[in-house]
């Protein structure tokens, strides 16, 4: 028997989930969210996620925090392919 459950998450309870999980998994989030993106269509990810840079960098709402753990898994990709 199969049971799909549908429940709908708000950010703060996905961020929770998220950073409850080990480094693997938490990768492996990023490789599954990339791949589920690319089958978007359209302007595709890359404008998803310019716009969600912006409003990291713009809106009154983001934090030095955020804008830092973006910046700081951007800084170790490039430091391990360098």
């Amino acid at each position: 028997m199969k049971l799909t459950v549908n429940v709908k998450l708000t950010p703060a309870e996905l961020a929770a989930a998220f950073c409850e999980l080990d480094d693997e998994a938490q990768a492996q989030f990023f490789i599954d969210a990339a791949r589920i993106a690319e089958t978007w269509g359209g302007a595709g990810p890359a404008m998803q996620w310019f716009t969600v840079g912006r409003h990291l960098k713009t809106c009154a709402c983001s934090t030095y925090e955020a804008r830092a753990m973006v910046r700081e898994i951007a800084d170790a990709i490039e430091m391990e392919t360098a």
